[in-house]
């Protein structure tokens, strides 16, 4: 299995500005997101969370994970868990957030 880092329908952040080798997606676009990862098959191994501030993106410290088990159910299982914390976390806070992805594929 390899991480991957890919611009998802090209909606992404790239966070390289702030020295993350990665990309942000809003809140806004985060269900196609998911359903491309889905479509895709990767295991999302976790993610972090960013706010917007002053058109910079600043890491807030809260994310989520997923426990792989090397499993056949590994990634509609992660892409559960991710989606859970996503809209958990959406619906608990006023701000405008954006979301980055740790992936990996088979």
């Amino acid at each position: 299995m390899n991480s991957t880092y890919i611009n998802i329908l090209d909606k992404g952040i790239n966070l390289s500005e702030i020295g993350i080798h990665n990309y942000a997606y809003s809140w806004e676009c985060i269900g196609e997101i998911l359903d491309e990862i889905k479509s895709s098959k990767l295991i999302i191994l976790g993610g972090d969370v960013y706010i917007s501030d002053d058109a910079e993106l600043i890491l807030t410290l809260d994310n989520w994970y997923y426990n792989l088990k090397k499993s056949p159910l590994d990634y509609s299982q992660s892409l559960d868990r991710a989606r859970e914390y996503i809209y958990n976390y959406i619906e608990q806070n006023d701000r405008d957030c954006y979301f980055s992805f740790v992936l990996e594929s088979f």
